[in-house]
């Protein structure tokens, strides 16, 4: 039995398998909890779904090393904003 979406199709979504699986596992607590499917395929399986949504590049994995740069960013457009408000 082939394995659809691929492995090799979804690690080139992520950099390694750990943050592969921490990912689907991260989307599928969403969809548990009841987060809107971004995907519709046949399962009605959360992990399933949240595979699926990897592979169509409607869920995105930021690396650590982004979300650091993003919340850098954040925090500073925050600093600006009470700045001027003062």
């Amino acid at each position: 039995m082939m394995m659809y979406p691929p492995i090799g199709e979804l690690m080139k979504r992520t950099d390694s398998r750990y943050s592969l699986v921490i990912a689907v596992a991260k989307r599928a607590r969403e969809l548990s909890q009841g987060a809107e499917v971004l995907v519709k395929c046949d399962s009605k399986k959360e992990v399933t779904e949240a595979v699926y949504e990897l592979y169509h590049d409607k869920v995105k994995v930021i690396k650590a090393s982004e979300n650091a740069e993003e919340s850098e960013t954040e925090v500073s457009e925050q600093a600006v904003e009470e700045a001027t408000e003062e």
